[in-house]
């Protein structure tokens, strides 16, 4: 269905969606800004801004106005989530927005998506327009900053793509890789795989990719979540923050104790705990696709589980599920690319993925470090992890 209307006399040099709201008193301004980025409102033919001026004599085009209305209805259902997420703003000040993205919402819209943060936020903080300067995906939770205005958006761009925002990320695998500490150095690329799109690794790819990760705890089940696990931690000082008891500790070593104690400071069972060590002289072992061979492999099954500490040196899409699964310790929930493997009996099958924190340099030379908890179903898990049944 499309609709075409005239410019008149009367409407010149008004706002255009000040203009669209007199033809439709009913549509959100959400909707409006939406439907302008994806065309489906255009000027003469061409995408517009909503704060374009219109002239008369330009002919505006309204494309799947049924889609637009019904997106409209889809809007005024979203009360619940606009209070989600003012209710998670973990951070804002003069240039940014930063908020603990819930696990299953979806950053930026598209023609197949109802409704996203990008669509809200004028809602979030009512009157003000937010700019998307990275993204994650639609099933990670998390830490995400967003710009109060196209200048930041542009420094804060240029930011991630000079590799000067610390990126963190928590996650749990199935499976536990063969080096407590490493450093993936696979180069991605997309590609259709079984008639879907996904990322995988090529050595020929120019987009190199790097994530360096550690090893928090280890879960080495005797049987899947029937019997209390073995688990060793890799921060001494988590003892001292979760009153665990000492009964079952043990050391290692061979793991650093450079861990923020909130992590875990959540667990409440018995736990096996590390010695400390210096965390500038830790050695990281790489990864890298130029001498790949089985040793790097994870050999555990599904009986054993990583919870591991992620820092992406690159920004590849899906880069660490793909690297995690590459070495056959996919993120638990992440059937795309772990499969069956991703799955184990007793832990909820969302994927364990976790932003759980951005160190930024604001435009005025501040230093900044946002911190996202962890979402409710990887604090559950690692509670499961720790629980005999």
């Amino acid at each position: 269905m499309e609709n075409i209307k005239t410019i008149s006399v009367k409407d010149n040099n008004v706002r255009l969606d000040r203009y669209i709201r007199r033809i439709f008193p009913n549509l959100k301004q959400s909707v409006i800004e939406k439907s302008l980025r994806r065309g489906l409102i255009k000027v003469n033919d061409c995408k517009a801004k909503s704060s374009d001026r219109v002239n008369s004599g330009q002919i505006i085009t309204i494309k799947y106005l049924d889609y637009i209305e019904n997106a409209n209805s889809d809007c005024k259902h979203n009360e619940k989530l606009v209070e989600l997420l003012r209710s998670n703003i973990l951070y804002e000040d003069e240039y940014i927005l930063a908020i603990n993205k819930p696990a299953g919402v979806i950053v930026q819209g598209g023609i197949k998506v109802k409704i996203s943060i990008s669509d809200l936020l004028d809602q979030v903080r009512e009157g003000e327009t937010f700019k998307i300067v990275h993204r994650l995906d639609r099933d990670t939770s998390g830490a995400i900053i967003f710009a109060r205005n196209a200048n930041v958006a542009r420094y804060l761009m240029e930011e991630f793509k000079g590799r000067r925002v610390k990126k963190t990320y928590l996650a749990l695998t199935s499976g536990i890789p063969s080096k407590n500490r490493g450093v993936i150095d696979y180069p991605l690329v997309k590609k259709y795989v079984s008639g879907q799109e996904k990322v995988v690794i090529d050595k020929n790819s120019p987009q190199d990719a790097t994530t360096r990760f550690s090893i928090i705890a280890k879960f080495k089940l005797n049987k899947p979540l029937v019997q209390r696990p073995i688990i060793q931690v890799a921060d001494t000082q988590l003892y001292e923050h979760c009153n665990l008891s000492l009964s079952r500790v043990c050391h290692l070593s061979s793991l650093s104790s450079c861990y923020p104690s909130a992590l875990l400071c959540h667990l409440s069972a018995p736990i096996l705990v590390s010695s400390k060590t210096d965390h500038k002289q830790a050695h990281y072992t790489t990864f890298s696709i130029k001498k790949l061979d089985s040793s790097i492999m994870c050999r555990n099954d599904t009986r054993s589980v990583a919870y591991l500490k992620l820092q992406p040196i690159t920004g590849r899409t899906h880069q660490l599920r793909t690297h995690l699964a590459y070495i056959n310790c996919p993120i638990l929930g992440d059937g795309k690319y772990g499969g069956k493997k991703a799955f184990v009996d007793g832990i909820a099958s969302k994927i364990h993925l976790h932003s759980y924190s951005l160190s930024l340099k604001l435009p005025n030379n501040k230093k900044i470090t946002i911190t996202a908890p962890l979402p409710e179903h990887i604090k559950k898990s690692i509670e499961a992890l720790h629980t005999s049944f």
